[in-house]
């Protein structure tokens, strides 16, 4: 068995699958919406912002709370957001599921290194 040939395979079958269209389908009707496209891409960079001060450390300050609490709610109110971002989700999981069942043949090296 080639894993060059299942990786391929698991490709195929990433793409023909139900989370990637549903992604690609959100995403298609966020291309055709400035409005949206910039309300998403201004969430992404907030959420970025947001992310920095959780992994520094550090609370924002009340200013960047309100901001952030108002895009949630702006981008929770347009349907099509809502559904990519829940697409965006049901893939990340997959990604992470498909890379720890990946992970699973070398975990015999971590275990022969603590013995």
């Amino acid at each position: 068995m080639n894993p060059y040939d299942k990786a391929h395979e698991l490709a195929r079958a990433l793409t023909n699958s139900e989370e990637l269209t549903s992604l690609i389908e959100a995403k298609n009707l966020i291309d055709q919406s400035p409005d949206d496209r910039l309300l998403i891409e201004h969430f992404r960079q907030k959420q970025m912002e947001m992310s920095s001060h959780q992994m520094q450390g550090t609370e924002p300050n009340d200013d960047q709370k309100a901001e952030w609490a108002k895009l949630v709610t702006e981008v929770n109110g347009k349907p099509n957001l809502t559904r990519y971002l829940e697409a965006e989700g049901r893939v990340g999981q997959l990604m992470q599921d498909i890379n720890r069942i990946l992970a699973t043949p070398f975990e015999a090296l971590n275990d022969t290194n603590n013995e």
